[in-house]
C-alpha cells in the first residue's frame, strides 16, 4: 500500500465521514522530518483522534523522539466507525496522521493504554494495522509493539498480544527502547525482545511461565521494577494544535507528578509516587512558551492535586501577569477542598472563570475516613463560600458508590451534602461513579458491589436531582472495567471472543453491548465472579510479578486500616508511612519548598 493510494483515498471519502480533520494531519507544530535511515515510530492511541489528542502523556513523547535525529516519530488513532468501514471496504490499512504511510511499515508500534476498556478497541487497530493478534504469530520483519500507560501495571489481559510493556514513566524509557530496537535491527525477533527485556522497567511475556495458583494464572519470573524519572522537566512547549475541538481543548502545563495523599481507591497515586514538583520559574517559563508556539487562551496546570503543589501560591502570583496580559484563564483539574483560600481564589478569577471541580468521594466523614479522604465537610462548604464570593457559580462534585463497608446511609450523606452546596452555588453537576478495585491499590482486594446494591444506591440518589444534574456510570460498563482492572492471562481469549463479536470503542457508553461480555465469557467457560468477589491478601495474584516500589504488606495493612475506619497521613507533610517507594531505590519526594 502506497502513500499515493492513501491519500487518493481520503480525497474521495473525506466528505462522506464526520469530523473528517480527524483524518488529515498537518496541524500547527506537527512535525514532518525526512524518514531515510531513521528508526520510524508509530504513537499510537487505540481511541478516536480528539480523545487521544488530548492526552499529555502522547505529547511527552511525540517530542522526546523527534527531538532525536535518528528517530521520525509520527501519530495515529483509531478511525471512528465510519471511516473505518471505508477503510475495510477499500482495504486501506491503519496509516500515520503525519505522512499517511501505512502502520506495518514502522519499526515500532507504542500503544498508549490508559483505561481497560479500550482493549476491544486496541484488537481493532492491530487487526487494521495488518498485523497478527498473537505476538508469537508476529514475523520477524512486522513491527514491534510496545505498550505503556497506568494499564501496564497488570499487563496480563492483553499479555497475549504485546511483545513488551513499557511500566512507569516513559521520557527516559522509551529512549532506551528506540535505542535496542535501532542498534537490533535485522537481528531475529526473539533475539531483539531479549535485549528489551534486560531495559529497567520492560517486562515481556514470552519470557515468563505461566502457574496456575488457584484463583488466577500468575507469571514466574523476575519482578519487574516500575522506572521512573527525577522530575517531569520534559515539557512539550510546541504541543499540536488540533484542527477541530478535542476534548480537553487546552495548553497544558504538568506542574508535578505523584501524589502521596494515599486516596485507597486511587491507583494512580500509588503508581506515579513519589511526589516530584516542578519549581515554579520553570512552569512560568514553560507557560510562556507554550502560549508563543500555541495561541491558547486556556492553560490548564496538570497534576493528581494542583493544589497541593507546595509552590502553588508562587505558581499563580507568577502567571497572573500572562492572564492579564493573554486574558487567559487558569485550569487547575484537580482542586482539592481545604486549599481554596481567598489569595488564591482572586489570582484565578483575576480575567475568567472556569468551573470549579471538587472530589469529596464520599457523603459521610465514616466512609471518607474508610478511603482516607481526608476532607471534612465543613471545608468544603467553606472553600464555596469563598469562591462564590469570588463570584463562581458553578461546580461540579464527584463521589462514587459501592465502596469499602459502605452503607445505605453514606449514600443519603451524597443527598444531604448537595443539597447544602447547593444553597452556596447556583449550578451543581454531580458525577457519581461506580467503585472499581484497582491492582496495586490497598482496595485491590476488595469486592466489586452486587447490581442489588447498585439499583437500590440509585433510588436513593434519585433525590439529587432536586438540587443538582446528575450523571451515574453504568453499572455494567463498570463491571467489565473491574473484571479487566483485575484480570489475569485467561482473559486473552475472551477479548479475542469479543472483538469478533464486534466489541468496538466500548469505552464510548453508547457504544458498550454487556450481551457481548457475556456471551463470550459463557463461550470460553469464564465465571466473571472470579474477578469480582474479594480477594484474601495471601493469594498470589497476576501483577505481583510487577514491583512499583510499594511493598505488599503497606497495602494489607492500608486496607486493614480502612475497615477499622482509620486514615493515614500525607508523608509529605507527616512521618514516612513505610509505604516502600523511597527506601526501596534512590528515589524521594521532591518539593519546592524542602
Amino acid at each position: 500500500m502506497t502513500r499515493e493510494t492513501i491519500l487518493r483515498f481520503l480525497n474521495e471519502v473525506l466528505y462522506k465521514v464526520s469530523k473528517p480533520s480527524r483524518y488529515i494531519g498537518g496541524e500547527m507544530n506537527s512535525v514532518f522530518k525526512e524518514p531515510a535511515s531513521k528508526l520510524r515510530v508509530l504513537l499510537i492511541f487505540p481511541d478516536a483522534y480528539e480523545v487521544g489528542m488530548s492526552h499529555h502523556g502522547l505529547r511527552i513523547l511525540y517530542d522526546i523522539l523527534n527531538e532525536q535525529d535518528w528517530i521520525y516519530a509520527e501519530r495515529a488513532f483509531l478511525p471512528w466507525v465510519d471511516m473505518m468501514e471505508e477503510m475495510k471496504k477499500r482495504k486501506i490499512p491503519l496509516f500515520s496522521l503525519e505522512t499517511k504511510t501505512p502502520a506495518s511499515d514502522f519499526d515500532v508500534l507504542a500503544f498508549s493504554l490508559q483505561y481497560e476498556l479500550v482493549y476491544p478497541s486496541f484488537l481493532a487497530t492491530l487487526e487494521l494495522a495488518g498485523l497478527p493478534t498473537k505476538a508469537e504469530a508476529r514475523r520477524d520483519d512486522d513491527p514491534i509493539v510496545v505498550a505503556g500507560g497506568p494499564c501496564a501495571t497488570n499487563p496480563e489481559p492483553v499479555a497475549e498480544f504485546v511483545d513488551a510493556f513499557g511500566i512507569g514513566d516513559g521520557e527516559e524509557m522509551i529512549l532506551d527502547i528506540c535505542k535496542v530496537l535501532h542498534q537490533t535491527k535485522g537481528m531475529k525477533r526473539a533475539d531483539r525482545l531479549k535485549e528489551l527485556s534486560k531495559i529497567e522497567g520492560v517486562y515481556v511475556p514470552t519470557f515468563y511461565a505461566l502457574e496456575n495458583k488457584g484463583r488466577f494464572i500468575v507469571p514466574m519470573g523476575p519482578k519487574v521494577k516500575i522506572r521512573r524519572v527525577e522530575r517531569p522537566t520534559k515539557q512539550p512547549v510546541r504541543q499540536i494544535v488540533p484542527f477541530m475541538e478535542i476534548v480537553h481543548d487546552r495548553g497544558i502545563v504538568e506542574v508535578m507528578r505523584g501524589c502521596t495523599r494515599g486516596c485507597r481507591f486511587c491507583q494512580a497515586g500509588m503508581i506515579y509516587r513519589p511526589v516530584r514538583e516542578l519549581w515554579p520559574q520553570e512552569i512560568e517559563e514553560i507557560t510562556k512558551e507554550l502560549l508563543e508556539n500555541t495561541g491558547y487562551e486556556q492553560i490548564s496546570l496538570l497534576s493528581l492535586s494542583t493544589m497541593d503543589h507546595t509552590g502553588i501560591e508562587e505558581i499563580l502570583r507568577r502567571l497572573q501577569p500572562l492572564m492579564k496580559e493573554h486574558m487567559l484563564s487558569l485550569s487547575l483539574p484537580s482542586t482539592r477542598v481545604g486549599r481554596f483560600g481567598v489569595e488564591i481564589a482572586e489570582t484565578i478569577s483575576s480575567v475568567r472563570k472556569t468551573g470549579l471541580t471538587l472530589a469529596p468521594e464520599a457523603g459521610s466523614q465514616r466512609l471518607r475516613n474508610v478511603i482516607n479522604k481526608n476532607v471534612k465537610e465543613e471545608e468544603l462548604l467553606e472553600s464555596l463560600h469563598i469562591a462564590r464570593s469570588r463570584g463562581w457559580r458553578r461546580v461540579k462534585l464527584y463521589f462514587m458508590m459501592g465502596l469499602p463497608t459502605e452503607k445505605d446511609e453514606d449514600i443519603y450523606e451524597i443527598v444531604k451534602l448537595v443539597k447544602k452546596v447547593r444553597r452556596l452555588v447556583k449550578e451543581v453537576t454531580v458525577n457519581v461513579s461506580v467503585f472499581i478495585p484497582k491492582a496495586h491499590t490497598p482496595f485491590q482486594f476488595a469486592a466489586f458491589m452486587n447490581f442489588e446494591d447498585y439499583r437500590r444506591r440509585l433510588r436513593i440518589l434519585r433525590d439529587l436531582k432536586r438540587y443538582a444534574r446528575v450523571k451515574v456510570a453504568d453499572y455494567h460498563q463498570s463491571l467489565i472495567e473491574a473484571v479487566l482492572s483485575r484480570g489475569d492471562r485467561k482473559l486473552s481469549k475472551v477479548l479475542m471472543r469479543v472483538r469478533e463479536k464486534g466489541a468496538l470503542f466500548d469505552e464510548w457508553e453508547d457504544r458498550f453491548n454487556y450481551s457481548m461480555w457475556q456471551e463470550a465469557f459463557q463461550e470460553e467457560n469464564l465465571d466473571m465472579n472470579t474477578y469480582l468477589e474479594s480477594i484474601d491478601p495471601s493469594t498470589h495474584l497476576p501483577w505481583d510479578h510487577v514491583d512499583i516500589g510499594l511493598e505488599k504488606d503497606f497495602l494489607v495493612a492500608e486496607y486493614e486500616k480502612a475497615l477499622h475506619e482509620a486514615t493515614t497521613p500525607d508523608c509529605r507533610f507527616n512521618t514516612c508511612t513505610g509505604c516502600g517507594v523511597c527506601s526501596s531505590r534512590n528515589v524521594h519526594n521532591r518539593l519546592y519548598l524542602k
